[in-house]
């Protein structure tokens, strides 16, 4: 499902409008020694929407909205992501979500990216079916996905089986994955694979501090890459950590990880990354937070140092269920 094109002005005097709104209403409920009452934190703070907002200096765009959809259960039903580039819509994505019965913890997920590739003028659809497995506490244990990657000129085909299986121990976990890999196309089909192998350190709180990749040829065994992670976190509330989905894909970084592509009770404030073969990514957003009362980010800003002016900005929007 591709999302609607969002005009730049609009979308950034709109979300400009929404976060004035909500500061004058918490001053105005303090007005006259009047004190607050909290919002129930069961109803007020659900992730409805994330914008991302991107300045050169002169001109400012919305680049990337995601979108989140609920069940009368307060399930994750879907999450949508729209990708812009100078207005046009170059990307999107539809996560849903599928629940037995009455249990709060998805056991399947299909995702529908379509992006387009400019460099070689087509459209590239990937299919991903997961399915989720957990122990009697609710932590993940396994996963299975078959994704299927469509380039419409040429005609080429793909198909990824992955295994995930995970372990705990205390405060680590301990991750296995088995990839497979077949290609068809008109010169034929070709086959290939890799083994991840992930330790990780958890936290008190369940935030992953560090993480360990390694990837090895599944044919040959030969080590493809190495990854060495760290992360460091906030002490307020993840707007992720509320949702039903939290616990279900990308349990560990992987290489440029972005701040919610991996679970975490806290905010990340700077990852680390050291890669064998492209070097070293590093991130901090120490200090770019705001948050609201209640201790959830309302958003992230992120100055670019070397142009006077620019800036990428994440913002959050909740909703009460």
């Amino acid at each position: 499902m591709k999302g609607r094109l969002i005009l730049r002005t609009l979308s950034v005097m709109t979300i400009i409008l929404s976060l004035l709104t909500s500061c004058q209403k918490e001053i105005s409920d303090t007005v006259g020694n009047i004190v607050p009452v909290p919002p129930p934190v069961s109803d007020s703070n659900y992730l409805s929407a994330m914008y991302i907002i991107v300045s050169d200096g002169s001109v400012t765009d919305t680049t990337e909205v995601f979108k989140y959809f609920y069940d009368n259960a307060k399930r994750v039903t879907s999450v949508t992501d729209s990708e812009f580039v100078s207005h046009a819509l170059t990307g999107t994505f539809n996560r849903q979500y599928f629940y037995n019965g009455a249990d709060t913890l998805p056991f399947k997920m299909i995702n529908i990216n379509q992006e387009f590739d400019p460099q070689h003028n087509i459209d590239i659809i990937d299919t991903t079916t997961t399915f989720f497995y957990y122990d009697a506490t609710g932590k993940l244990i396994k996963d299975s996905t078959i994704q299927l990657t469509t380039n419409t000129i040429p005609q080429q085909y793909k198909i990824r089986n992955s295994i995930w299986n995970y372990q705990y121990s205390g405060n680590n976990l301990f991750g296995y994955r088995l990839d497979t890999i077949s290609t068809f196309s008109s010169s034929g089909t070709n086959h290939s694979g890799y083994i991840e192998r992930d330790t990780a350190t958890l936290d008190a709180n369940g935030n992953l501090v560090s993480n360990r990749r390694v990837d090895y040829n599944s044919i040959t065994g030969a080590v493809i890459y190495n990854i060495n992670s760290t992360v460091t976190y906030d002490d307020k509330p993840s707007p992720f950590s509320r949702l039903s989905n939290f616990k279900t894909y990308a349990l560990f970084p992987f290489g440029e990880t972005f701040f919610n592509e991996m679970p975490q009770k806290n905010n990340r404030l700077h990852i680390t990354e050291v890669n064998s073969n492209s070097g070293t990514y590093d991130e901090d957003l120490t200090g770019k937070y705001s948050y609201r009362s209640n201790g959830f980010p309302s958003q992230i800003l992120i100055p670019d140092a070397t142009t006077p002016g620019a800036f990428e900005k994440v913002i959050f929007v909740y909703t009460s269920l």
